[in-house]
């Protein structure tokens, strides 16, 4: 009391003003997803595709609000030798799932997708 010093502040501004660990909802297993506090939202996972399918659907392991807006996928490969050539597509993802096309041999993906 009496320093003049507002220990309740940091350089002026109240404790309520900063992110909190708090405000972000995560999930950090394999398949897994981080929602910022603003609502944007991180999905990623690993699905196996068969060879030569397109449009397989992938489930996501928490449906967007509003939509997906971006995925990316690449091809696991299962040695040094294994070709990586793979044509790789995805197509129409909604709030709860997206499709990766393989246009190669079957085998797992890893896959991002970002929305709200």
């Amino acid at each position: 009391a009496g320093s003049g010093l507002d220990a309740d502040t940091l350089d002026g501004l109240q404790a309520s003003v900063f992110t909190k660990d708090s405000d972000y909802t995560t999930s950090l297993s394999a398949n897994g997803h981080v929602t910022l506090p603003n609502g944007l939202m991180v999905q990623w996972g690993r699905a196996y595709i068969s060879g030569n399918t397109a449009n397989a659907s992938v489930s996501l392991p928490t449906n967007f609000t509003t939509a997906c807006f971006a995925v990316v996928a690449s091809k696991e490969l299962s040695s040094t030798g294994e070709g990586d050539n793979s044509g790789i597509g995805t197509t129409a993802p909604t709030t709860s799932t997206i499709r990766i096309t393989n246009g190669s041999s079957a085998g797992h993906f890893r896959w991002i997708a970002i929305g709200h």
